[in-house]
């Protein structure tokens, strides 16, 4: 199905009043499939994905197809959650699950009949044309059960360790990480594959906050590994439900199934190197079975381990460790891409302690030299480690372009499909193209006289918003008119703080039938920071260059100064401070505002107003003096944000203000 399909579907769904929740759904569908098909249109094959972009991609992505998942097997009478959820009422005059079986959905997974899944020399070679035996197919149904369980065990492994470092997750959290572990460890004991999987990735929402664990490494472990194991499981569900004289047809389709995402190990690669030379895998594909596997055969089991161990980091650009490796050598060309991100930052610290932190971290994700720092010469104890192990598994002395090139896909991590030059944009659009195929899958699953479950329409919800914010957000990259005006490194600390609003939007909490609130705030987003950018813009103009004046400040207060920048309260300038308490009065806006406010009401007359205003301010004042509870502080400041003056803040805290007063 292509994309431009979705125009036919494209009249919005006008859902009976008794079947309220199926409209919101088709309307959100509507909605997931237009912007993965605009965002598709924007990114380039070989562009370099922003990490916070790919994560938002990936989680719609995988929001869907839970959704989806769930209601082909709903709708085929094969999904079994255990007596989780009610049977689904199905509008009157369809009979019961049997009959639903044979109505229009089951076209999607009628692999035995669809042409894309027969023998075709070039898809799939030269293949054998004996049917299988009743010995292969139990074969293919083990091997499914089997790696859903050994993806399943990783995840477990993920689960234990969670929390091991604690400085990945924020202090009000530390109280919850034994609380997760038991509850997932308890999950596992039931051999519930999908379950399990499905409390792995929910456990963040389930405990309070869906970015509690988002810097963990144990957690990104296990959540990688349960979306694997989940996979596998709906393979296998989908196999049951065709009975036991399926054809390689229905290998074919199961296999194209679970491989819809191109971060996880391509199923079909995965496959033929477990079975390679057998004579089943001679009768589903011959095409990327390359002769190289079976001579590299010893050493399948020695790169998943590798694999398996360092998947836990991440390069500086947010991928696991070892397909950032790839990343680097056989795509960007950017160091830090292959090195793990402590190690990364750690390195330009001691090598160029005066460079910024944000300026470092902008500057880390381009491919050109950052100013006094040679990554070769780093300590970098785990990333050299990674390297090390991986050239003796491959009997070099080195590693180097080809080597990690020629793991990648006996791993089964880079597809023969794809060309050697195709970035992370070419798996994003991926993801794309199957996320709108979803979408416009699922619009003609769903009826209106549907009743979906409550947490079908929270992850239809989620997937729209993560999409349509990242809509916005490239839509203000490419097509900013102002760009060419503003100063490169002003353009990316604008980027990173309209990432941090769209976040923020994102986590507020709004009713599930408020599906446009927060759309709306991401347009006024955008249209608030174009306004910005225009004024500034304007001053460029006038003044061709800008010189700042640079201020030596006393160690003590400069870290003060910093631990309240990292809390999020906005700090005007600090030159010419020489205490703290002079700092509190006179550099710190929310203080400033306070007061405003207090003399207002003492003006007013409204002596409670101004007692409670005094008592924000004495509060702010304590936690202020001994740097601790900051983030009381960064509620009072927007709290009293319509009080605050933007004159002498920097534009990024000026930004800040503007969108916090327009928003609220």
């Amino acid at each position: 199905m292509k994309f431009n399909e979705l125009s036919n579907m494209m009249q919005k769904p006008e859902p009976k009043p008794d079947t309220y929740e199926a409209g919101m759904a088709l309307n959100q569908l509507l909605k997931i499939g237009t912007h993965a098909i605009k965002i598709h249109n924007m990114i380039d094959d070989d562009a370099e994905m922003e990490a916070w972009v790919a994560k938002k991609i990936d989680l719609a992505s995988n929001y869907v197809k839970s959704v989806h998942g769930y209601t082909a097997g709903s709708k085929a009478g094969t999904y079994d959650d255990g007596g989780m959820s009610e049977m689904k009422r199905m509008p009157k005059g369809t009979g019961t699950m049997q009959g639903v079986k044979e109505d229009a959905y089951a076209k999607y997974f009628d692999y035995e009949n669809n042409d894309e899944y027969a023998d075709n020399v070039e898809k799939y070679g030269d293949v054998d044309k004996t049917p299988l035996t009743p010995q292969e197919r139990q074969q293919f149904k083990k091997w499914l059960i089997d790696t859903a369980n050994d993806y399943s065990s990783m995840a477990l492994d993920g689960v234990e360790e969670i929390g091991d470092d604690p400085s990945d997750i924020e202090d009000q959290y530390h109280k919850f990480i034994p609380k997760i572990k038991e509850y997932l460890k308890k999950a596992h004991a039931t051999q519930n594959i999908e379950d399990f999987a499905s409390d792995v990735l929910g456990v963040e929402e389930k405990f309070g906050d869906e970015d509690m664990l988002d810097n963990d490494e144990g957690y990104r472990v296990a959540k990688d590994h349960a979306q694997h194991a989940m996979n596998y499981e709906s393979g296998l569900s989908k196999l049951k439900s065709k009975g036991s004289d399926f054809t390689v047809k229905t290998i074919r389709g199961v296999l194209d199934l679970i491989d819809d995402d191109p971060h996880i190990a391509s199923a079909m690669l995965v496959f033929q190197q477990d079975f390679e030379g057998t004579p089943l895998q001679r009768k589903v594909s011959r095409v990327q079975a390359s002769e190289s596997v079976s001579e590299d055969a010893g050493n399948i089991d020695a790169l998943k381990k590798w694999l398996i161990k360092y998947s836990k980091y991440r390069g500086m650009n947010g991928d696991k460790l070892p397909f950032g490796l790839y990343m680097q050598m056989a795509q960007t060309g950017v160091p830090t891409d292959g090195m793990e991100a402590g190690e990364a930052k750690q390195a330009i610290a001691d090598q160029n302690p005066k460079l910024d932190p944000t300026d470092a971290d902008a500057m880390a994700g381009a491919a050109e030299e950052i100013p006094g720092v040679d990554f070769d010469k780093a300590d970098a104890p785990i990333t050299n480690a990674m390297k090390s192990e991986l050239a003796d598994i491959m009997g070099v002395d080195a590693i180097g372009e080809g080597e990690i090139t020629k793991a990648m896909k006996m791993l089964g991590l880079v597809k023969e499909s794809v060309s050697e030059d195709a970035g992370e944009g070419h798996m994003s659009k991926s993801q794309l193209y199957q996320t709108a195929k979803m979408a416009i899958e699922l619009l003609d699953m769903i009826n209106k006289g549907d009743d979906l479950e409550g947490w079908v329409q929270t992850k239809l919800n989620l997937a729209a918003d993560y999409l349509q914010a990242v809509y916005h957000y490239e839509d203000y990259q490419k097509l900013n008119p102002y760009r060419e005006e503003l100063d490169g490194s002003l353009m990316q600390r604008h980027a990173g703080i309209i990432q941090k609003h769209l976040d923020e939007i994102l986590e507020r909490k709004c009713r599930a039938e408020d599906v446009d609130t927060k759309p709306g705030m991401m347009r006024i987003l955008k249209k608030r920071v174009n306004e910005v950018e225009k004024e500034i813009a304007k001053e460029n103009r006038k003044e061709s260059q800008e010189t700042t004046e640079a201020v030596e400040l006393e160690e003590g207060i400069r870290e003060w100064g910093k631990r309240l920048a990292m809390a999020g309260v906005i700090v005007a300038g600090l030159a010419g401070v020489n205490s703290i308490n002079n700092a509190i009065d006179n550099s710190i806006p929310a203080v400033k505002a306070m007061n405003t406010a207090l003399e207002m009401a003492q003006d007013s007359g409204n002596d409670e107003l101004a007692k409670m205003i005094e008592k924000d301010l004495s509060d702010a004042k304590i936690r202020l003096t001994s740097g601790k509870d900051l983030t009381h502080v960064a509620d009072l400041q927007d709290k009293y944000a319509k009080f605050m003056k933007t004159e002498g803040l920097t534009y990024e805290s000026k930004l800040a203000v503007n969108l916090k007063q327009r928003l609220k």
